[in-house]
């Protein structure tokens, strides 16, 4: 639900027109482990992102608390859009902001935000995956293991580089 709510062309388009691609995947195209089918898995739909939310139970909304970089004016600005379009569906979102990247990084690492603002660049797409499955990644903050993707994740880290790209689909599509 959370998915279709979010209208990435707006986002994209509206916030950093020059410099980004809206995309529902944690990889960009060009990259491993980029599937150009995943993309519409979950379209923008915000009648079908209610319907999701009624068939969890959940049709009254809830609220939760996102951690957002307010020393980065664009990710700022990501926060309000992602809470203004999350409440279109019920969820409210409580906005915890940090000044600095040090506190940014530390309240990260507490665990205690299941959302956070985040970005990175289209660098090593093995380093970046370390980040979202690893325990200790700083884009895991409520450290969560997912034995399957954690397996693929240790299989790549064994497997030539020009034979991993299959494996790193296969994360990919577990994250999407």
């Amino acid at each position: 639900a959370i998915n279709m709510a979010l209208d990435r062309d707006l986002i994209a388009r509206a916030l950093a027109p020059n410099f980004s691609e809206p995309t529902a995947l944690v990889t960009l195209p060009g990259n491993s482990g980029y599937n150009e089918a995943l993309e519409e898995l979950y379209p923008f739909d915000v009648e079908g992102a209610k319907a999701l939310m009624a068939e969890a139970g959940a049709q009254d909304g809830f609220t939760l608390t996102m951690l957002v970089p307010s020393f980065d004016a664009l990710m700022s600005r990501i926060g309000q859009v992602v809470s203004s379009q999350l409440a279109e569906i019920g969820i409210s979102v409580t906005i915890e902001t940090a000044t600095t990247f040090p506190a940014y990084a530390e309240r990260v690492e507490s665990g205690n935000f299941p959302v956070i603002v985040a970005s990175w660049g289209v660098g090593d797409v093995y380093s970046m995956l370390q980040q979202i499955i690893a325990p200790t990644g700083v884009i895991n903050p409520l450290r969560t293991v997912h034995r399957q993707m954690h397996d693929l994740y240790e299989t790549i880290a064994r497997t030539p580089p020009d034979e991993a790209g299959p494996l790193y689909d296969e994360i990919i599509e577990i994250i999407a």
